[in-house]
């Protein structure tokens, strides 16, 4: 498939099953890592949804900014596990 020929709302479109599917496939993990995980939707998902332990790293500090506190707020994270 031509990326280029992708509606922008792609990704929109296809978030809600395919969050469905990866907490379903990684429903029996102790612990997940999502690398990359950008502003923590799908880290809030899995935590909210299916109850699991998931750490979120990004190389930018960008979307940990946004969503900190909504993401804190879901997920009880305490303040120092997001670095600057």
């Amino acid at each position: 498939m031509d990326p280029a020929k992708l509606s922008e709302n792609f990704y929109d479109k296809i978030k809600p099953r395919l969050y469905q599917r990866l907490g379903r496939e990684l429903h029996s993990a102790n612990h997940v890592l999502d690398i990359g995980c950008g502003n923590c939707e799908l880290v809030g998902y899995l935590s909210e949804t299916y109850g699991q332990k998931v750490t979120g790293i990004d190389i930018s500090s960008v979307g940990f900014r946004f969503t900190n506190v909504k993401v804190r707020a879901k997920v009880q994270l305490p303040e120092d596990k997001f670095a600057d």
